[in-house]
């Protein structure tokens, strides 16, 4: 009996320990991040004012080099929160069809405000993960119903400070909310 116990413990314990890895994405990811040096121009330097911040991410909308994901994706797969303890995940698997909507909605920068706020993990409503033969290569955590802010990986000017404006809040509750974009 005690030896039933242990082995039913210790695959539970490989289960949540497997699954907790996959959510943190330490399997199988092929991120293309920016460099170094592509990483400084963005970053927020004392000399700026407000205004040139902004003006250095425009300069660099809508280049191919730093279009999120920044290679081909195959899948995408969207975990939802559960709303009742906002603990669980649920998963659902976009439809072939509609990979490159999605990822247009991400690239469209009419589709992002500059504002920011904080906020952590524990307020993500929704994550898109986007797949290329198996292994992540974008994935996209959102504070969707209490604060209109998504983070991507890898970085995306696109997305300007991350708030979703009116017309990508709104183009964004169609897709989650539209039953015949998911399997």
């Amino acid at each position: 009996m005690k030896l039933i116990l242990k082995i039913i413990i210790t695959f539970l314990l490989i289960f949540v320990a497997y699954k907790f890895l996959d959510y943190k994405d330490f399997y199988r990811y092929d991120f293309k991040e920016l460099s170094d040096t592509e990483n400084g121009i963005f970053k927020y330097k004392a000399t700026y004012d407000y205004q040139a911040h902004r003006n250095v991410y425009n300069e660099y909308v809508g280049k191919t080099e730093f279009l999120f994901p920044r290679q081909k994706v195959d899948k995408i797969v969207l975990l939802e929160k559960d709303k009742l303890l906002k603990t669980f995940w649920m998963k659902r698997r976009l439809k072939d069809e509609k990979i490159n909507e999605i990822i247009g909605l991400f690239n469209n920068p009419g589709n992002f405000n500059w504002g920011e706020t904080t906020w952590g993990p524990s307020d993500y409503d929704y994550i898109f993960k986007f797949y290329n033969n198996g292994d992540l290569v974008g994935k996209i955590d959102m504070c969707y119903h209490d604060c209109g802010m998504i983070i991507t990986k890898p970085f995306s000017p696109n997305r300007k400070y991350g708030q979703l404006s009116p017309a990508g809040y709104n183009e964004l509750f169609f897709i989650i909310y539209k039953l015949d974009y998911w399997k």
